[in-house]
């Protein structure tokens, strides 16, 4: 019995050593808090052997990046309601009752109102602009709604001519679009509003002025304003886990949103690149790293159709790639972008921007929320649904590893998350 005993103790001391002493591999080191981003894959790639003091300095960077696309349990303070319309701030409350939801929500729903709206205000209150393009965002408050390419009206108004203006919605799937065309049809007046943008507003920017979508024959490209909404990427791939539509990826019920393969994984799936020629990022090779786990993202493949064809190294740099080209707008032409958080938050706001934009007003007083989903397939979400999905902090990281936080991190697009 004393040399079971013995034996017991070595193994738990071994244990608890390991426990303490613990660092993690050289591919997680490498990140760099000044700039928030590497290159691509860099620190994937990171093979080189760190000291303790090293690795543990380079772990506490990595839980500060992480940390910084976590809720945080911040005081919120409400403002007074005679002062509510004064800036256009709103309160969740206040959003719910004109949307004549209020009387739907359960007693346990209402007492989760304040944790909601925290959590919102920590994750969707814009930050000070400072990146490069930020100058052209219009956010009306401290709390208010973000509103990009509103400096492009007046030029918009001056090259189409009242009667032939329009507005059409682009987006990502699972991104608002349906309920965004909902809106504009239901609130702005005297102007036409087409179900999408005659390219078709799943498909890229590039497909502007070269693609016309099925029923868009006489829409004239230049005369739209394409009003394009963005969508929190951590939450746009929780949707994309439900409703992939012409997105294809490796990914399961119990694995999802997958970002970097495991060993296990590879293990289950072999082919998780469609094709190696298309990897954006040239660096990216399909070896595996210290752990057995793989170097190379889980590639999406998107058919829009049979001629057109679109690869992405991940969901993340579908997210980048998708949205940058509109971001950027190296042709200049008038366009919107608006987040779907705040065609739930400030909606009211939105439309009368947008209506502003175009040279007429809102069509009633009183704004009409789309409570309803506004979707006739995929998957359907209501107005309450959205707000609530859209406040759980913790439905953003579900599925994903560690490994996947430190990728996505890495690989957001800085400027468009700021």
């Amino acid at each position: 019995s004393s040399v079971i005993s013995w034996v017991l103790s070595g193994a738990l001391a071994f244990s608890l050593f390991q426990t303490f002493t613990y660092q993690p591999p050289s591919h997680l080191d490498g990140i760099d808090t000044e700039h928030g981003v590497h290159h691509p894959h860099q620190l994937l790639l990171e093979s080189s052997k760190l000291s303790i003091p090293q690795q543990q300095q380079q772990q506490q960077q990595s839980n500060n990046m992480l940390q910084k696309y976590q809720p945080l349990d911040a005081p919120h303070v409400t403002l007074p309601h005679e002062e509510l319309f004064t800036n256009n701030t709103r309160t969740l409350m206040q959003v719910l009752k004109e949307a004549g939801v209020v009387d739907t929500l359960t007693r346990e729903e209402l007492d989760a109102v304040p944790q909601l709206e925290r959590v919102w205000n920590q994750l969707y209150s814009p930050r000070s602009p400072r990146s490069t393009g930020a100058t052209n965002a219009t956010t009306s408050a401290s709390t208010g709604p973000l509103i990009y390419g509103l400096e492009t009206c007046e030029a918009y108004r001056q090259m189409v001519p009242l009667n032939e203006r329009y507005t059409a919605p682009a987006g990502m799937f699972n991104t608002g679009t349906n309920n965004l065309q909902t809106s504009l049809q239901k609130n702005i007046k005297d102007i036409r509003s087409y179900y999408q943008v005659p390219w078709g507003k799943h498909r890229m920017e590039a497909r502007r002025l070269h693609h016309v979508a099925p029923g868009a024959e006489k829409f004239v490209h230049e005369k739209c304003l394409p009003i394009v909404i963005v969508r929190d990427p951590y939450h746009w791939m929780q949707s994309m886990c439900k409703s992939p539509y012409a997105a294809h990826w490796r990914h399961g019920p119990h694995r999802c949103p997958n970002l970097v393969p495991s060993k296990r994984d590879n293990e289950k799936w072999d082919n998780i690149v469609f094709d190696q020629k298309e990897l954006h990022t040239k660096d990216a090779t399909t070896r595996n790293d210290d752990e057995g786990d793989s170097v190379t993202p889980f590639q999406v493949k998107i058919t829009f159709d049979k001629d057109d064809i679109e690869y992405f190294d991940s969901l993340i740099d579908l997210w980048n790639e998708w949205y940058r080209p509109y971001w950027k707008n190296k042709d200049g032409y008038p366009r919107i972008i608006v987040r779907f958080e705040d065609m739930l938050m400030h909606a009211p706001v939105v439309m009368d921007q947008i209506a502003k934009c175009v040279g007429v007003e809102l069509g009633a007083k009183e704004y009409k929320y789309q409570t309803d989903s506004a979707k006739g397939h995929g998957s359907h979400t209501t107005f309450l649904k959205a707000i609530m999905k859209s406040a759980d902090g913790e439905m953003r990281s579900k599925g994903l590893t560690l490994k996947d936080k430190i990728y996505a991190a890495q690989h957001l697009d800085t400027e468009m998350m700021e």
